[in-house]
């Protein structure tokens, strides 16, 4: 009798463990395609409206005003591809400063440029923090740890139902969660990341 026992529970645990092993092969091989999609789609579709913009700009010589236009377009490529910001040509100068003082990362630097505005006339963008940007962020928090709780109970849930396959089954919407979790709180992210940066160019000015 013990003999079975015992081998139900080693069977058990062989079962949790070949289970897990397999989500972790399988989630390997979806991120290894995934990134090959990437390189794909850098490599035929990011690269060539740069291509096309070189080509553009060997043929316009003889038209100052636009040749000033593509220029200015393969700068704002040509940033994009390297840190895959989206901006304007005066946002991107003023990213490009702040990366310059090597105190920033890249993923830092995206998330200021959420903030970035120009003001009619200006000749340098700032960072803008508003109240609706403080209530965004306090929200994006508030149901980032509603959804880590709940993914939490439904794991801990499936956990103690004792079948094997129940823990797979919670560990999958566990990782949901988690997945919308990240989601949820990237705008708190992107807002505590900012007051860093302002906080950070303030003292500097102060300092000066």
């Amino acid at each position: 009798m013990e003999d079975i026992q015992l081998h139900t529970v080693f069977g058990s645990s062989l079962s949790i463990i070949t289970a897990i092993i397999t989500i972790c092969a399988l989630s390997f091989k979806l991120v290894s395609h995934l990134v090959r999609a990437f390189e794909w789609h850098d490599r035929y579709l990011v690269r060539k409206r740069l291509s096309e913009l070189e080509s553009v700009r060997n043929s316009t010589e003889k038209l100052p005003l636009f040749t000033q236009y593509i220029d200015d377009a393969l700068a704002v490529e040509g940033f994009r591809i390297a840190s895959g910001i989206t901006t304007s040509p005066k946002k991107m100068n003023f990213l490009m400063q702040l990366s310059k003082e090597g105190v920033w990362t890249n993923a830092q630097l995206r998330s200021a440029s959420k903030y970035l505005s120009v003001a009619p006339g200006a000749e340098e963008p700032v960072l803008t923090i508003g109240f609706a940007d403080l209530v965004g962020a306090t929200l994006g928090l508030i149901a980032a740890l509603g959804t880590l709780t709940l993914g939490s109970v439904y794991f801990l849930q499936m956990v103690f139902a004792g079948k094997p396959v129940f823990w797979l089954f919670g560990l999958g919407i566990f990782l949901a969660f988690l997945l919308a979790t990240r989601l949820f709180i990237t705008d708190f992210i992107d807002y505590k990341v900012v007051k860093r940066i302002h906080l950070h160019e303030r003292l500097k000015k102060d300092a000066v």
